[in-house]
């Protein structure tokens, strides 16, 4: 459902009713409304005029955000196509673990192309911090070794 749906219904209706025209605001929980539906119901002969008020008092519609710190920024790109997707799952694994959404581009039908992972820029400098920590963190610990006993 849209979260602004309530709220530009209830706007319609204040709308509406300042011009004289009784209207009537409906949910999913009232009978006949589809789920996830707010909606707004006038008289059949209201109906031709509310639409006209409508048309001319759209609600207000939330702008989008223009600002250029929503602008993806690429924070891994693999440089060996056989492990490349592998790798690529487990950053993506790690920065959504830690709040970073991610876009992840590559195509494992061609997997000599590179994958990589794009972040907005708001969140591109954590993003590369975690990855380069987890990076230190696997190069700091020791390789397992094979077992050499005999039983």
């Amino acid at each position: 459902m849209d979260p602004s749906a309530e709220e530009d219904c209830r706007t319609v209706v204040k709308t509406l009713e300042r011009s004289h025209i009784p209207a009537m605001l409906l949910s999913d929980r009232d009978r006949g409304v589809p789920e996830g539906v707010w909606e707004v119901q006038v008289g059949s002969g209201d109906a031709a005029r509310a639409e006209r008020i409508i048309a001319t008092n759209p609600p207000e519609v939330n702008e989008i955000n223009p600002s250029h710190e929503l602008d993806l920024v690429t924070v891994y790109e693999s440089g060996t196509p056989i492990t490349g997707k592998i790798e690529m799952m487990g950053i993506k694994a790690l920065l959504e673990a830690n709040g970073i959404m991610s876009i992840s581009n590559g195509d494992s039908v061609q997997p000599e192309l590179p994958f990589s992972l794009n972040v907005a820029r708001e969140q591109a400098a954590e993003a590369k911090r975690l990855i380069a920590e987890a990076r230190a963190n696997a190069e700091a610990e020791p390789p397992e070794e094979e077992s050499q006993g005999t039983e």
